[in-house]
């Protein structure tokens, strides 16, 4: 099932969770379902979903890991590394973003909440994210594009692109 219309050159946010991936192109942003599935099944699922939606992609920026999170860290860790595995098997360029300057750049904190992220994606980026990992998946895009040079959807503040430094 695909989700997400796969084209080349593609910038796409992607937000890994067991529960459901959030993956952002420019015309979409959508969750990954993962209900029904379990354990391995599950890993294989979102891999191969996420796969076949990114493999022309020009690049995939992918948030990093939150080592603080005690709550399901290997497995979420594994998800992961899944994921990163398989983009470098099949050569598409990614750019991990720590949990903490993806917050600073949609927010301009780096210790933000899900709420505050999510309230930022409606108000800057004008989307209505039915999840944080919507959410997260829509500043990834938009982190990637700021990051290659475009401009993205809206200008932000200077205090919120401090962030792309030490990418």
């Amino acid at each position: 099932m695909r989700v997400i219309e796969k084209r080349e050159g593609v910038i796409f946010g992607l937000d890994p969770s067991l529960t459901g991936t959030g993956i952002a192109s420019a015309k979409e942003v959508t969750t990954l379902s993962t209900k029904g599935y379990k354990d391995t099944d599950r890993l294989i699922y979102i891999r191969d979903e996420v796969m076949e939606i990114v493999r022309d992609a020009r690049l995939v920026v992918i948030e990093g890991f939150a080592y603080n999170k005690s709550n399901k860290a290997h497995e979420i860790g594994g998800l992961g590394w899944i994921l990163r595995v398989a983009m470098a098997e099949e050569e598409v360029p990614y750019l991990e973003v720590a949990p903490t300057k993806l917050k600073k750049f949609a927010t301009g904190k780096g210790n933000a909440g899900k709420i505050e992220v999510v309230t930022a994606a409606v108000n800057r980026l004008n989307i209505s994210p039915k999840d944080d990992n919507q959410a997260d998946a829509a500043w990834l895009r938009e982190f990637g594009l700021h990051y290659l040079g475009a401009r993205g959807k809206k200008k932000l503040p200077q205090v919120n692109l401090e962030a792309l430094a030490g990418v």
